[in-house]
């Protein structure tokens, strides 16, 4: 199994961890922005889709409740059936 990304490159991550906002262009924070907004758009859109109710049934028969709510829809999920639901 490969070793996780911030395990290979351990400069990375701590570089990430001590960047404040103000140390980041505004180009940058522009593009994170848009990012943002266009995933919760993806969200909101892509959870009217007749895959994603088929996905969320399956998913709810697999595991009970749980303490992550899922955007959207507000249902309480385990932690399990939040990361499988997001690939």
């Amino acid at each position: 199994m490969e070793e996780p990304y911030a395990e290979r490159h351990p400069h990375h991550r701590e570089w990430a961890a001590a960047t404040r906002y103000e140390d980041l262009p505004s180009e940058v924070v522009a593009e994170a922005k848009r990012f943002l907004m266009d995933s919760v758009g993806c969200a909101l859109g892509g959870a009217q889709q007749h895959d994603v109710h088929i996905a969320r049934k399956v998913l709810s028969e697999l595991a009970g409740r749980g303490d992550a709510t899922v955007l959207v829809t507000g249902e309480r999920w385990t932690r399990c059936r939040r990361r499988c639901s997001t690939r």
